[in-house]
């Protein structure tokens, strides 16, 4: 379900609902490339982002039950969000949010699978930010999520899981190291 949230930022661009709109600039006037748009919104956030990977890796996604992806190493902590568990991240203080993230994943054998990746909030699946990947029989790739506006209360609970869609059983794994969630404070 789309929403009506809109984050003005200082360069007069927006993120606006579930898209990520275009027309950003980063501080030197150069317009922000929509792949690297988290690096560059981080300027405009003046740190107040956090992100966290998955250092141990190995989870399996390739379930009919979504799976939670653990996020079990902070690099950049921040007062508005506690780590409830690896895979469980709370939000503090009200606000406006952009989240996002990227799935390092590797398949070493079988037929190709589809696997869907989703963030959930409160438990409750927000069924438009999904990343949706075709894993073929030997595969390893990194996936990243589109940046989403979500507005926030304190004590949202944020999760990102992944399932398998379509395709065969076979072990399709998270990479250690590589699997990153971030989320910015922007409002």
């Amino acid at each position: 379900m789309p929403s009506d949230l809109l984050i003005d930022l200082p360069d007069g661009g927006a993120v606006q609902g579930d898209t990520l709109l275009y027309g950003l600039l980063d501080p030197s006037g150069t317009p922000i490339d929509v792949n690297h748009t988290f690096a560059q919104l981080q300027a405009f956030t003046s740190g107040n982002f956090y992100q966290a990977f998955d250092s141990v890796g190995g989870t399996n996604p390739n379930n009919v039950v979504p799976v939670a992806l653990p996020f079990d190493n902070t690099e950049e902590a921040q007062s508005w969000i506690t780590d409830t568990s690896d895979t469980v991240k709370t939000i503090d203080e009200n606000g406006k949010y952009v989240l996002g993230f990227e799935v390092s994943l590797e398949k070493t054998t079988g037929n190709n699978t589809t696997i869907e990746f989703d963030i959930f909030k409160n438990g409750i699946l927000l069924t438009t930010h999904s990343v949706i990947k075709e894993i073929r029989g030997n595969d390893f790739n990194s996936y990243p999520s589109i940046p989403r506006g979500l507005d926030l209360v304190a004590t949202d609970t944020i999760e990102v899981r992944g399932f398998r869609l379509l395709g065969n059983t076979n072990t399709t794994t998270i990479l250690a190291n590589a699997t990153r969630l971030t989320i910015f404070k922007v409002g």
